[in-house]
């Protein structure tokens, strides 16, 4: 049977739903031998109460099943959804549940809602998606397109680190976040040379100041290159030199004259030969100075500063002993300044050039 309040199966012979708990007013069959009481007995009449009347209200008799209509009108179709009803006459009563012949409902199971596909399509797209989100991640694709930028710019959380290559200084460096990792490869110096400082071979950057040629004129006892810083300052001193050994060649005819016959011709072009010598003597000091302290210029220097002492400017006496020391100083100067032609020529050779004169 079913409990006519909420409509579960029960048995047959239960007082009380199991399912709701409500008490079930079944009717109770009398002895076959007993005696019907009179005085318990009461008419009722449409309307009235009588005094024996139930106060429990669990001892009321429930109403007739939802749906339920003796005389066969048409039930509410909301009082059992799916339910179908039958009238008493076996005429089918639209949306009214069955009834047996002893008056209880007779109820169809009712079938189970499917669940919707939508929400199975939902999930599938947020599973195809998570996929395809961690594909791109790992192919890089959604680095490459800006993706992962974007969401750290968005969330200040990085996904995937990208981390360039370290470099001398600086360890692997995360292009996206800034995240350091590992330590500087560190500088690989090789020695410094004339025209620069000690060179990293790794990343190309110089240290240090350059050691600088050996020489500023001539070849360069490190680098073999030539070197012709110097150039222009030996040219100058070749003008001076040059100068300077006319007025002492013209010096040198007086002072070694052979049309002298005594020594009064001897003593008078020594006299001539002074003023000459000392032109000479001025031009060859002027190119010592040019020489300064370059150390490619220091013999070149020594050998003018020679010449310009060894020229006789000082007028000798009318003796015999100081015309001889004149002449013999004049030798001197012509000596050295042979040196010095040979030496000039050498320092030209060294820078591959020739005299400018």
């Amino acid at each position: 049977m079913f409990c006519p309040y909420c409509g579960k199966t029960i048995l047959d012979d239960c007082e009380f739903c199991t399912a709701c708990g409500r008490k079930l007013n079944i009717p109770q069959q009398p002895p076959a031998n007993a005696v019907p009481n009179p005085a318990a007995q009461t008419e009722v009449t449409p309307g009235t109460v009588t005094e024996s009347a139930p106060t429990d209200p669990m001892d009321v008799t429930p109403p007739p099943f939802p749906g339920y209509q003796p005389t066969g009108a048409p039930a509410d179709s909301t009082a059992f959804p799916g339910a179908q009803w039958n009238s008493p006459t076996g005429a089918e009563i639209p949306g009214a549940a069955p009834w047996q012949p002893d008056g209880s409902a007779v109820l169809k199971p009712v079938k189970k809602r499917r669940k919707p596909i939508a929400l199975f399509i939902v999930l599938g797209v947020l599973v195809l998606g998570i996929a395809a989100f961690f594909i791109t991640l790992q192919t890089g694709i959604l680095f490459r397109y800006g993706g992962v930028r974007f969401i750290y710019n968005v969330t200040h959380l990085c996904i995937q680190h990208h981390f360039q290559a370290a470099d001398c200084e600086n360890p692997e460096l995360c292009v996206i976040c800034g995240k350091e990792r590992g330590e500087p490869v560190g500088h690989q110096w090789t020695e410094a040379t004339c025209t620069t400082g000690r060179t990293c071979t790794v990343c190309g950057k110089t240290d240090g100041e350059p050691l600088g040629h050996s020489t500023r004129l001539g070849k360069c006892s490190r680098c073999g290159e030539t070197i012709k810083e110097l150039e222009g300052t030996l040219n100058a001193i070749s003008d001076l030199f040059l100068k300077g050994s006319d007025y002492a060649d013209q010096g040198c005819e007086y002072t070694f004259s052979q049309d002298n016959d005594s020594i009064w011709d001897y003593y008078y072009d020594c006299i001539f030969a002074v003023s000459y010598f000392d032109l000479a003597k001025d031009k060859f000091i002027e190119a010592a100075n040019k020489c300064g302290d370059y150390p490619e210029l220091s013999t070149a220097k020594d050998y003018l500063t020679r010449m310009a002492k060894a020229l006789p400017v000082e007028y000798p006496d009318s003796t015999y002993s100081s015309i001889k020391s004149f002449i013999e100083d004049a030798g001197s100067y012509v000596e050295i300044a042979y040196d010095f032609s040979s030496h000039l020529i050498d320092l030209y050779d060294s820078i591959d050039v020739n005299p400018s004169n």
